[in-house]
């Protein structure tokens, strides 16, 4: 057995969504020259597990920026469903872990309303522990940082979660126990991977 401890990651939904969740109509995107895709179709509905797999440069993470927003697309429209609310994992951790906070007060930042006895908790949960939650967010590890923007995704209880290669940076223990937990997630799950 190992000695090596296993975060656990539980993510919720405050409400469901409506039937459908997300329709995407003759997408398409070039980069320069390269054509990503194009009359891209498709529909998700509530509940299912979607894994957009492939080699790399192929657009897949373009795709989830553009079902988000960040990036535009060339041709085509995507519409979100009624009462749908996205949390979102980036391969960049960079994206949100971008300034000096400690991780106690950067995860303050997403949890609205809670208090810091409960956030401690989440923290525990993904193993920040004691001192651990006063390191500054630029100074984590890889790991770290991982499991810290996934403790967010578990504050936020949202019905859609959208992660893109989150076990990059993730050791054998953390893995497993995300692939658990997504397992037993109700919601909506769209996740870009290499890991099967």
């Amino acid at each position: 057995e190992s000695s090596r401890s296993s975060p656990c990651f539980q993510f919720k939904s405050i409400r469901p969504s409506g039937k459908w969740v997300v329709r995407v109509k003759e997408l398409a995107k070039n980069f320069n020259e390269k054509r990503l895709f194009q009359s891209l179709n498709f529909e998700i509905k509530r509940g299912e597990k979607v894994a957009i797999m492939g080699e790399n440069g192929i657009g897949k993470s373009t795709l989830i920026k553009i079902l988000l927003n960040i990036l535009p697309s060339d041709q085509g429209s995507v519409e979100w469903g009624y009462e749908t609310h996205v949390s979102y994992f980036s391969q960049d951790h960079h994206d949100l872990l971008n300034k000096h906070a400690s991780v106690l007060a950067w995860l303050d930042h997403y949890a609205a309303s809670s208090n810091e006895q409960f956030i401690r908790k989440i923290l525990a949960q993904v193993l920040f522990n004691k001192e651990d939650v006063h390191k500054d967010v630029l100074a984590l590890s890889g790991g770290e940082a991982a499991r810290l923007l996934l403790a967010k995704m578990v504050i936020e209880s949202a019905n859609v979660l959208i992660l893109d290669e989150p076990t990059n940076h993730l050791d054998i223990e953390a893995t497993a126990a995300l692939a658990m937990a997504l397992h037993h997630y109700p919601g909506t799950l769209i996740v870009v991977s290499h890991d099967r």
